[in-house]
């Protein structure tokens, strides 16, 4: 075959979720999936991520890929460059609508990460308060996975400053379904804000929220970048129902088959599962499988 018989159309964009659908069962791009991944990209193939995970993690999660398009992080409220480390397209909740949040986190004895990011004085780095003590044991090993960031200031036992609520782009947290459901009715009836309520792909047992400025959402970050890049069409690979607003304006959805049910229903390819490398090899063989 020839290069241009291989090669995708350039105007084809592929977008991966992370968890559970590019990673593995340990959350990392396996050795074979980031040669594979390269081959694609150095081929032509325009590859991002779009994922609820922040820079700090994205960046080390791919630190073996060539990345040459943003990622789409924190579920579509900012893009992040790798090669300038900089943030772009950052959606904020307005202050008003933070606090109501915070009640609702509070009436329901849930303490939740509250991530805040000033572009004029720290453009690059974000600020995360967790107002407790005596963190959950979920909680406690978050906090330890994602301390000493270079991008990501953590303060524990510390309340959002009353002058940084206007600079807030997530809340989240973990912790009981009932408990969080409740705190998302209320955010829901009170504010516009974007929320979302999902398990834990590490441990289904767990739920975890997501309260965002509204319109933010994977799939409105994936609509922007497809019209920046000029994009023909949106290929997007996905597992958890957290996908499913991706999976709504992509032009080829395609769950990886370890994916919920809900998600493969939506889909109109399924992959192999994430522990073999599926959207890799699904990039080594384009174009032949579309």
């Amino acid at each position: 075959m020839t290069h241009s018989e291989t090669a995708p159309h350039p105007r084809t964009i592929f977008v991966s979720d992370l968890d559970g659908t590019l990673l593995d069962a340990n959350a990392r791009v396996t050795p074979r999936s980031a040669r594979l991944l390269n081959d694609a990209i150095n081929r032509g193939c325009l590859f991002t991520v779009a994922t609820a995970r922040t820079p700090a993690t994205v960046q080390s999660i791919m630190r073996d890929v060539q990345m040459r398009l943003p990622a789409i992080v924190m579920t579509g409220a900012a893009w992040w460059h790798f090669d300038s480390q900089t943030y772009s397209h950052v959606k904020k909740i307005d202050s008003d609508s933070a606090a109501t949040v915070i009640k609702a986190f509070q009436d329901q004895g849930v303490t939740p990460f509250v991530y805040t990011l000033d572009v004029t004085r720290k453009p690059n780095i974000l600020n995360v308060y967790f107002n407790s003590i005596d963190p959950t044991e979920p909680d406690r090993k978050f906090i330890s996975q994602r301390k000493g960031s270079a991008i990501k200031n953590f303060y524990v036992g510390q309340p959002v400053p009353d002058c940084n609520l206007s600079d807030i782009m997530l809340f989240f947290a973990s912790g009981d379904h009932s408990d969080l459901r409740r705190v998302a009715d209320t955010v829901q009836s009170l504010t516009r804000c974007y929320v979302s309520v999902y398990n834990d792909v590490y441990n289904p047992g767990l739920a975890l929220i997501e309260v965002f400025a509204h319109g933010v959402s994977k799939a409105n970050a994936l609509m922007q970048l497809k019209n920046e890049l000029q994009s023909s069409r949106l290929v997007v690979f996905g597992d958890n129902l957290n996908d499913l607003s991706m999976f709504s304006v992509a032009d080829v959805p395609i769950a990886v088959d370890n994916a919920l049910p809900r998600v493969k229903d939506a889909a109109n390819i399924v992959i192999g599962d994430n522990n073999h490398d599926a959207v890799a090899q699904f990039l080594a063989d384009y174009p032949n499988i579309l």
